[in-house]
């Protein structure tokens, strides 16, 4: 996915664009999901190789959406997951209590990351 911001781009437009990109991209991603699934790896390193075949790109992305949690639930995170294969960043997303809240999975330690979002994030 590729977003450009522009001062006359609000961050709804660029949400807009993110979901229709996503769209696009989960019609072959169902395709290739199955023939994930399918598959029958004899053991660890097949297995690796399988999950990379799956997928090249540099995040994976899981969205929970909004969270219905009980009003007695100050904060919710997640959802977390790792696949096990090196070099990978899963970006768990869910939106509770109004707030959009992050988790981030990786082997790595990723090195200015945090700082990489929070100037993007002053940027919209």
């Amino acid at each position: 996915m590729a977003l450009t911001t522009s001062p006359d781009r609000t961050t709804w437009d660029l949400v807009r664009e993110a979901a229709r990109q996503l769209r696009t991209a989960r019609r072959s991603a169902r395709d290739t999901a199955l023939a994930l699934a399918s598959m029958q790896p004899a053991d660890a390193l097949e297995a690796e190789a399988a999950m990379l075949s799956a997928t090249s790109s540099d995040l994976e992305i899981t969205n929970l959406g909004v969270a219905h949690a009980p009003s007695a639930v100050r904060a919710l995170w997640g959802p977390t997951m790792t696949t096990q294969v090196r070099d990978e960043r899963i970006l768990g997303v869910v939106t509770h209590a109004d707030a959009l809240r992050m988790t981030l999975t990786s082997h790595d330690h990723p090195a200015g990351l945090a700082a990489d979002i929070l100037g993007r994030r002053e940027r919209l």
